[in-house]
């Protein structure tokens, strides 16, 4: 009797925690894609690319991994999308260069291009995660300070069309689904690369650039940038403490890292935006 109660109740644990993983892979990613959009439309590019940046997409996929296939497989996938901030910092650079002088079509095209060749590079690297952390930095650092200057434009406004939220709620479902059912062909590795590629951010980077033009592409790319100290944090965080303290510590730890790293990244562009009005009311007032 006692054996067929403990059967019963391991089955419905199961069931339980299906439905769980079920629920995260539908609903999770998209709530928060909903209301990185709206934030977007609220208080512009610049938020709008802080928010975007944010590991939105491959934080409940590394949830899934680590539910589905346990903390070791969720480390390794965390490693490599801890290099993929990297490579979206790149990324979003390669696109702002190309934004002052191209199209969308050939500016999609570099940045992708950028983000596959460092790719490439990552999927040979073998350095513990503490030098990775560093290599992220340093590369990100490089990024911001070398960020391009548009000229001044008008910014044109198109208002979006009704089916953008719902559609990029629908791809960030489909892109939950398929990489957590392709994870175990693809390796650990290369699902954390994929699990990190910018997919909202190809979506309303190209919106933002037919809508407002390059200076606000720009903006909202930088935006995404300063971002990604944030998913630096979140990903160096889980990938040193997942296998040792478990999912739920890890993924609070994480988060708790990540929210400290994003208000000290606002902090400072505050700062710096209040500088730079201080510096630009000196000058006209010389003038």
């Amino acid at each position: 009797m006692c054996s067929e109660d403990s059967d019963k109740i391991a089955g419905i644990t199961e069931r339980v925690v299906v439905m769980d993983l079920i629920l995260v892979k539908l609903l999770l990613t998209p709530t928060l894609i909903a209301c990185v959009s709206l934030a977007q439309r609220r208080w512009g590019p610049i938020v709008g690319g802080l928010l975007v940046g944010l590991p939105l997409t491959s934080a409940p996929l590394l949830l899934v991994l680590s539910l589905e296939r346990g903390p070791h497989f969720a480390a390794q996938a965390a490693t490599a999308a801890l290099f993929g901030q990297a490579c979206v910092a790149l990324f979003c650079f390669g696109y702002a260069q190309a934004a002052m002088r191209h199209r969308r079509q050939r500016c999609i095209t570099a940045a992708a291009g950028c983000y596959l060749i460092s790719a490439l590079v990552a999927d040979g690297l073998r350095i513990s995660v503490q030098l990775l952390g560093i290599l992220v930095v340093t590369v990100v650092a490089v990024v911001v300070s070398y960020w391009p200057v548009p000229a001044e434009r008008p910014v044109r406004v198109v208002p979006p069309p009704a089916w953008e939220v719902p559609m990029r709620m629908l791809v960030s479902v489909v892109s939950t689904l398929g990489l957590a059912g392709a994870a175990s062909l693809l390796g650990p590795a290369r699902a954390g690369l994929l699990a990190a590629f910018p997919v909202f951010v190809c979506i309303l980077v190209l919106r933002t650039h037919r809508s407002a033009g390059d200076p606000a592409t720009i903006a909202f790319l930088r935006g995404t940038v300063q971002s990604v100290w944030s998913g630096t944090a979140f990903f160096l965080t889980v990938a040193l403490t997942i296998t040792t303290m478990g999912t739920a510590v890890a993924f609070a730890a994480a988060l708790g890292a990540a929210a400290l790293v994003a208000a000290g990244t606002g902090l400072l562009r505050k700062q710096s935006a209040a500088r730079f009005t201080v510096r630009e009311q000196a000058t006209l007032n010389r003038g």
